[in-house]
């Protein structure tokens, strides 16, 4: 698992499917350029603006066919996936629970295991 940064795409999948990462948004990148690589563990945010609602989540990046699977963590469709429209964007993003993971993690590390 890495951490990447500009890393923002357009997304046409429709449904609740694993997304098919399209074309870096203006001023952004794509996941391959954002150094993401095959079968990495990536967090993710989604906004779709067809049926307005929001995700984040992690999933496993595949550079064959550029998808990714989705494993929500929260979300404005009640906790589940949403039904995607078509026209969303997806962001490469840490999320608080990843942030949480990381801060018990640290404090195992710093302070061992009891």
């Amino acid at each position: 698992m890495g951490y990447h940064n500009l890393i923002k795409v357009s997304v046409s999948t429709t449904g609740t499917d694993p997304i098919t990462m399209g074309a870096a948004v203006s001023g952004y990148l794509t996941a391959a350029l954002g150094g993401v690589v095959d079968q990495e563990l990536v967090y993710y945010a989604l906004e779709d603006t067809g049926t307005p609602g929001h995700e984040c989540g992690w999933g496993i990046y595949s550079s064959s066919g550029t998808t990714l699977t989705r494993n929500v963590e929260s979300s404005t469709n009640g906790g589940a996936a949403l039904i995607l429209s078509g026209t969303a964007t997806c962001t490469i993003s840490i999320t608080a629970a990843a942030v949480s993971t990381i801060n018990s993690l640290e404090f195992i590390s710093i302070c061992g295991s009891q």
